[in-house]
């Protein structure tokens, strides 16, 4: 396992302060006479990380450099592999990405949503 949170080959100076991975799974429901509805397992759905965070730097530039690396690194779409702590590393797309600057722009905070990329059942 890692300490450091890590997209692709870019690893998060600072881990977000918050980390969520949500995951359920699909089902169907189903009216089966004399039984009443009946519930059929679909099979698992990806999962979905949403991160909260903060660029920061010593100024301006240096927290813009680091935001303007992540978009970099993350630009081109497509899957690469998603490394958070405690949880065991894999694909992921980008999904979505907001930032904001604050203050003398410094902190640069934002929001980042990964979907699984392959769900194994």
């Amino acid at each position: 396992m890692i300490n450091a949170m890590q997209f692709r080959d870019y690893i998060f100076r600072h881990n977000p302060a918050s980390i969520t991975v949500s995951g359920d799974s699909a089902a169907a429901v189903h009216f089966c006479p004399g039984r009443g509805e009946v519930v059929q397992h679909m099979g698992r759905r990806c999962r979905r990380v949403t991160c909260r965070g903060v660029f920061l730097g010593t100024s301006f530039e240096d927290a813009m450099a680091q935001l303007r690396q992540f978009r970099q690194t993350a630009a081109g779409g497509g899957a690469g592999t998603l490394f958070i702590p405690g949880v065991e590393p894999f694909p992921a797309h980008l999904k979505e990405f907001v930032f904001e600057a604050e203050g003398d722009g410094r902190i640069l905070p934002y929001t980042m949503v990964f979907l699984e990329a392959e769900v194994a059942e």
